[in-house]
Formats: C-alpha cells, structure tokens, sequence
C-alpha cells in the first residue's frame, strides 16, 4: 500500500498491487492504480486515471478528465469539465458531474449519473440505472433491463434490448424502447415515443406527443395535450386523454378512447372497438368488422369496409354506411337528433334494444330518399334515414320496420370485463420514488405496505371500460371519493375505484380491530363517496396491482388493498386466471383484513375509514434512488 503526490506538473504516476492512494494535483497527469482498491485523484488539469483490477475509487476533479475504472466494482467521479468516463467489467457507479461528459458503463449492473451538461451515457451489458440530469442528453440503455431518466431538458434515450423503463421528464424527448416489453412515461414537453419491438406500456405525459406504439400488444394513453398517436401491427389499447387528438389503430384488433376532446380516431385494419369520448369526434372504422361509439358531443362515425356496429351517442350524430358490408345503426333513449347516410335496407339494420317495436314511428318526408324514426313517448330525439339512392323507390314504412331489431334480435357489442378490485389510472400511490399514479406504475416498483413495508410490485394488469358500456351497468362505473370526505384531510385528492375496491377501516372502540369496507358500501350505506352518472361521458381505466400477498397500500394519503386473487378476480379477468394457471402469479388464500359486509355495518357505529388503528402502521423510510 502507498500513498503517492504528484505536483504542480504532468505526472505519470503507478501504483502497487496493493490498495494505494494516488494523488495528481495540478497539471495534466496520468495515474495508474495497478491491483489492490486504489484513490486516485486527478486534481486540476486534464487528467487520466486507470483503475486496472480491483475496486477503485476515481475522482478526475476539475478539468477535461479521463477515466477508466478496469475490473471491479468502481466509483468514477467526473467533476467539473467535459470527461470520458468508462466503468469497465463490474458493478460501477459514474458521476460525470458538471459538463458534456461521455459515460459508458460497459460491463455490469452500473449505475450512471449525467450530471449537468450535454452527457452521452451507454449502459453497456447488464441491468443500468441511468441518470442524464440536467442537458439535452443522449442516453442508451444497450443490453439488459435498464431503468433511465431523462432528467430536464430535450433528451434521446434509447432502451435498446431488454425490458426496460424509461422516464423522460421534463423537456420535449424523443424516446425508442428498443426490443422486449418496455415502460416508457415520456413526461412533460412535446415527446416522439416509439415502442418498437415487444408489449409495451406508453404514457405520453402533458404536452403534444407522436406516439408509435410499434410491434406488439401495446398499451398507450397520450395524456394532456393534442397527441398524435400509431397503434402500429398488434392487437393494443389506446387512449388518447385530454386534448384534440389523432389516433389510428393500423393492424390488429385495436381498443382506441378518445377521451376529452375533438379527436380524430382511425381504426385501420381489422376488428376494433372505438369510443369517441366527450368532444365532437370524426370516428373512422377503416377496414374489418368495426364496432364505433360516439359517446358524448356531436360526432361523425363512418364504419368503412366490414359489418360495423355505429351508436353515436349522446349528441347529434352523423352515421356514414359504406354500402361495403352489413352495418347496423344503435338509436334509443339518451341519444340526439341523429342522421344515417347511405343506410342499405336491403342490408343495414337499425337497433333500438329494449324499446317495443309497436312504438317505433317511421315517417317518410317530400324526399324518397329520406325517412325519420322517432319513438313514442321519447320527445327529443330522432334518426333521419338517408337512403342516398339505395332502394327507395316504392319503399314503405313496414320495408323499413322490417329493418328493425331489438334485444330479441341481436346485442350490442360490449366487453365482457367484470371490474375486479382495481384503483383509477390517476390515483396517486406512495412508491420509493414519490407519489406516482396507478396507470404509471411497472413490476418491479417497491410500494408502501402497511404490514411489510416497502414490497415490490408483481405485476400491473390495466383494462379500460369504454362510457358507452356503463349506462345500466353499475359493476363497470367507478366510485368517486372527494377529497377529505374520509376526516382529516384525507384521502388528500379525489379518488375513484371499482366498486368491489375496499378500503381499511378501524374500529375505534375498545379492543375494536381493522376490516375492509368496499367503495359501493362507502357510497350505498355510509354515504362518503359517490356512485357518479349513471351515462358518464369518459371512459375509466382500472389499474390492478398485484403483489406477492394481499396488501394494504397507501395511495392518496389512505390505506387501501391490493388485488386479491380470489375466485371473482380470476373469473373477472382472463389474463388474471391464465398468469395463476402458469404460475407466474401466487395464489392468495388469506386477506389483509376480514372484509366487512353489508350487514355488518348496521352495527358498526364508532369507525375510521382509510386508517389503521393506533400502532400498526409498519411504513419505512423508502429505499432512496440515485440522483
């Protein structure tokens, strides 16, 4: 071991193969550790530090620096300057510190940190952590599961191979998942996301994002601004958010959600299911057997190529027939003045579902080409009947009636999905890395329990309910919880659950213990939360966490439970019963808490809701992340 100074000139200085403590000073020097765990200390000039085998600490201070960890598990500080910073085999951690530094991690599960500046950062091989910090920086996770953040500023990040997790922040990013199942929540700013290769979950975050969803089974929601959003080949789920967004599904069986806003959304090829939202949307089938929802707002649906389904909704509608397969026309209470162009009666049916068919009224006016269907004892609504030139000649209102059909006939397509315990997309959950919202989540992420602290997540299933399929459906309609409506401030911001979602509540008298109480109960019998609308106009996307046990979790300042997989959860979701078939899922056969039923609340008159009682709260302090 020895302890080595240079001085104020450009030293070459050598190590031992011992654990030495080499210090450059000033000039440009050239320091070489040799075996053992060296301190090497470029001090001021332009220096470079080799680490060679051992597990070395590397400080190049300030100026234009150099440095290359070599084998082991090596700490490299930059400093101040513009450096080249290589981590070597091993398990390294990098600060490039302040400057345009170049890191590459190379072999091992590193840890990289950008720091100020334009950094170019690779992880190399193995699972990185990747920090670019403050700059518009270039980061590429390479090979492995990579976890990066942008940092601020206009970055691009590519995750390359493996399953990876990508956050831009701040800035308008361009990000590419690369190859496998990616996570990438491009954050604020105007972001062009591609998921490329695999399964992916994308979040564009505020701003106006080109989302292309890429290969696979993708799961996209835009957010908060006008997005531009490409399902691209694969069977994905697609929710546009606020904003007036353009979304096209392309190939694939495609879910696509407009949400709030005037949107443009294109199902391309195949078989999709469209719900427009609030706003006046132009909805587009494409080709393949289609099944559009106007929802709210006045919107133009057009079916395309293919037996499509068209229900506009609330509002007055335009409802284009292709005359290129058979269409069918959804009309009925709660819907507007409504107008069918190019309807085939030879081919197109119009659906009234439950109504009689002896108080459908079809009128013809001074135009042959034109009919209008009310009901009786419905004011305020109608569907004019464009027959645009297809047989209308001699057609009388029986021909039409016989085009007619209600429940007895046919169903409207819906999804069979029974809401299980699951949180709202926004609902704020206490992770190591801060308060993140359901639908940002991924495996892996350790979340606060109150009788195990911190767990890691098992797995994220999302599943959104189109507005169109709530109405007469209570199972599928969240439950809203106002803030505060629990005392004391809590839950800290407005929440919405399934209705089969319980929360943790303590009996406050002596010797009382802890149960679950459900959120239809909450709303039903105690009166704290609300069962909303019974027509929302905006679609709900329910996030299902699963850990490796039934769990309580804090999310909104409340303690509320994970997914139970019990049977109604495995009969509710196919993915749910295949995962615990394959056994990649554990089976759960004891709850957190008893659950409370309804019965049982009559006698339960001293309760806090949402709180433990006094001394059980086991929460930690979280495992504190890189920054």
């Amino acid at each position: 071991m020895a302890t080595i100074n240079g001085g104020s000139g450009n030293d070459r200085l050598t190590g031992t193969s011992g654990n030495d403590e080499i210090n450059g000073l000033g000039g440009n020097d050239r320091i070489s550790g040799r075996d053992g765990n060296d301190t090497l200390r470029g001090g001021a000039g332009n220096d470079e530090l080799n680490g060679d085998a051992g597990n070395d600490l590397l400080d190049g201070g300030t100026g234009d620096d150099k440095l290359d960890g070599g084998d082991g598990n090596d700490t490299l500080l930059g400093g101040a300057g513009n450096d080249d910073l290589k981590g070597g085999a091993g398990n390294d951690s990098i600060d490039g510190g302040d400057g345009n530094d170049d890191i590459d991690g190379e072999d091992g599960n590193d840890t990289l940190l950008g720091g100020a500046g334009v950094d170019k950062i690779d992880g190399g091989h193995g699972n990185d952590l990747i920090d670019g910090g403050a700059g518009d920086d270039e980061l590429d996770g390479e090979h492995g599961d990579d976890t990066i953040f942008g940092g601020d500023g206009n970055d691009q990040i590519d995750g390359d191979h493996g399953k990876d997790a990508i956050y831009g922040g701040a800035g308008n990013d361009t990000i590419d998942g690369g190859h496998d199942d990616d996570f990438i929540d491009g954050g604020d700013g105007n972001d062009v996301l591609e998921g490329d290769h695999g399964d992916d979950t994308i979040l564009g975050g505020a701003g106006n994002d080109e989302i292309d969803a890429g290969h696979g089974d993708d799961f996209v929601e835009g957010g908060d601004g006008d997005d531009t959003i490409e399902g691209d080949h694969g069977d994905d789920t697609l929710e546009a958010g606020a904003g007036d967004d353009l979304v096209e599904g392309d190939k694939g069986d495609d879910q696509i959600f407009g949400d709030d806003g005037n949107d443009t959304l294109d199902g391309g090829d195949d078989d999709d299911l469209i719900d427009g939202g609030t706003g006046d949307d132009l909805i587009l089938g494409d080709k393949g057997d289609d099944s559009l929802f106007g929802a709210a707002g006045n919107d133009t649906l057009d079916g395309g190529d293919g037996d499509n389904w068209l229900s506009g909704g609330a509002g007055d509608d335009l409802l284009i027939t292709s005359n290129k397969g058979a269409d069918t026309i959804v009309f009925g209470p709660g819907f507007g003045n409504d107008t069918v162009d190019g309807f085939d009666p030879e081919t197109d049916s119009i659906y009234v579902g439950n109504i009689p068919l002896e108080d459908v009224i079809l009128t013809p006016t001074s135009n042959p080409d034109l009919w209008v269907l009310t009901v009786k004892g419905k004011p305020g609504i109608s569907l004019t009947i464009d027959l645009n030139g297809n047989s209308s000649n001699g057609l009388t209102a029986q021909d039409l009636l016989d085009r007619v059909i209600t429940d007895a006939d046919a169903t409207i397509p819906d999804n069979p999905y029974d809401v299980p315990i699951c949180l709202t997309a926004r609902v704020r959950v206490t992770t190591a890395r801060g308060q993140v919202p359901a639908a940002r989540l991924r495996a892996g992420d350790l979340v606060r329990t109150l009788d195990a602290g911190w767990q890691p997540v098992r797995a994220v299933l999302r599943h959104t309910v189109p507005a169109h399929e709530m109405p007469g459906n209570k199972a599928l309609r969240p439950v809203t919880i106002p803030a505060g409506a629990f005392g004391g401030g809590l839950p800290h911001a407005e929440m919405k659950v399934s209705r089969q979602h319980a929360f943790l509540a303590a009996d406050t008298r002596p010797g009382g213990g802890e149960v679950l109480i459900r959120a239809a109960h909450l709303a039903e019998d105690l009166g704290c939360a609300d069962l909303g609308p019974e027509a929302p106009g905006r679609s709900a996307t329910y996030v299902h966490l699963l850990l490796d046990a039934h769990h309580l979790i804090e999310a909104e300042g409340v303690w509320t439970e994970t997914i139970f997989t019990g049977p109604q959860a495995i009969a509710s979701d196919p993915l749910l019963a295949l995962m615990l078939a394959e056994r990649t899922l554990p089976e759960m056969r004891e709850r957190a808490r008893p659950l409370l039923l309804r019965r049982d609340l009559r006698a339960w008159s001293s309760y806090r809701i949402g709180v433990p009682a006094t001394g059980t709260d086991t929460g930690a302090t979280p495992p504190r992340r890189a920054a």
